[in-house]
């Protein structure tokens, strides 16, 4: 694996809200802090500014994975 490939970020990543079941395809740039787990992967907890307001979200996959298809 080359140095370059393992350091790409994923641009942008599917998230679950919590507080009103719904899911969001928003540019990982908009993580704002890291609330549990690695900012980048699958099942971490972060904040996600959305609007003037943070939220917390689950990251449910990642753009590049071949398993989330985004």
């Amino acid at each position: 694996m080359s140095l370059r490939s393992s350091l790409k970020v994923p641009r942008n990543a599917l998230f679950f809200f919590e507080i009103d079941n719904s899911t969001c395809v928003i540019a990982t740039k908009k993580i704002t802090e890291n609330l549990e787990g690695d900012n980048k992967t699958k099942g971490s907890k972060v904040l996600v500014q959305y609007g003037t307001e943070e939220l917390e979200a689950t990251i449910v996959g990642v753009s590049g994975n071949k398993t989330c298809g985004l």
